[in-house]
């Protein structure tokens, strides 16, 4: 299992573009995340022939802080940039903007398609079915395409259209729709599962338990293993301030260690009865010091 982000996080506006990137890539680091991300330094609407530009320049300051992780570019999906009238034609543009990018090396684009642009009706689902199908036509060996819906569930599509677009992975904020649980349950068992259980709305604090106990749960799922099951933000961190967004990171970072672990790991690391799912709410979540210990 592996921790990572689900699209933006705050970086000082003061900061040239390389600097917030090394600052974005060092709280990463520091949190212990496995796959980095820019943090949506580039703009969100970025042109399809600026992709490599803009993932070129992450990598380079994800190299700086940790060579060994891989970074991924998260983009703005096309039915989002284009809405019902043009989606697939900015599929297409940013289907080209994808194979760059594999070109390029990068190993992970994470396409994003909010839960609140998501079509209700019958036209419109097929209208998003036809330009997802259309951005992964074709698409170059080698490069992992996820599928990330935030700021609700993904019920309204349904999981046979969802899950028809061969995307390597999805991310789901389960934080504002859980009702996604539904789809992780029944998702094809060769897809990756990124759950957003970090509360990126900065309301409430989310328990090591309650990942942890999510991350086996994900896992369980059609026989899925921890192998394909990450963790995230439940969405972007970039409204918050840098001390919140830490806190975050710094639990996502500590769930995925307190996983790798092993079960030992996971029970000197929380109260016992977090293991059972129907006492899962008893666990206490202590915040980990950042010497990693939380003791």
């Amino acid at each position: 299992m592996f921790a990572t982000l689900a699209g933006g996080y705050p970086w000082p506006s003061t900061l040239t573009p390389e600097a917030a990137l090394d600052a974005v890539m060092a709280a990463q680091v520091e949190a212990g995340l496995g796959l980095l991300a820019d943090g949506r330094v580039h703009a969100a609407d970025l042109p399809p022939r600026d992709l490599v530009a803009a993932w070129v320049a992450a990598a380079e300051a994800g190299a700086r802080s940790a060579p060994e992780v891989p970074v991924k570019l998260a983009v703005e999906g096309p039915w989002t940039a284009g809405g019902h009238d043009r989606a697939l034609a900015a599929a297409r543009a940013l289907r080209e903007g994808l194979h760059a990018l594999a070109g390029a090396g990068c190993p992970v684009v994470e396409v994003h398609e909010p839960a609140a642009t998501l079509p209700r009706d019958e036209a419109g689902r097929s209208a998003f079915a036809e330009a997802h199908r259309a951005l992964l036509e074709g698409a170059p060996e080698g490069l992992h395409a996820c599928l990330a819906i935030t700021g609700g569930d993904a019920l309204a599509l349904g999981a046979a259209l969802l899950f028809a677009p061969p995307y390597e992975s999805y991310l789901f904020d389960l934080v504002a729709g859980p009702e996604s649980w539904r789809l992780i349950a029944v998702a094809p068992q060769e897809r990756g599962i990124v759950l957003g259980v970090g509360d990126a709305t900065g309301r409430r604090l989310t328990r090591l338990e309650d990942v942890v106990w999510a991350a086996g749960y994900a896992a369980s799922t059609q026989g899925r293993g921890p192998n394909r099951v990450g963790i995230a933000p439940s969405g972007s961190l970039a409204h918050l301030a840098d001390a919140p967004a830490r806190v975050v990171l710094d639990l996502l970072g500590e769930a995925a260690r307190t996983v790798a672990g092993g079960r030992d790991e996971v029970l000197s690391r929380l109260d016992p009865r977090a293991i059972d799912a129907r006492s899962s709410a008893l666990g206490h979540y202590r915040p980990a010091r950042r010497d990693g210990t939380g003791r």
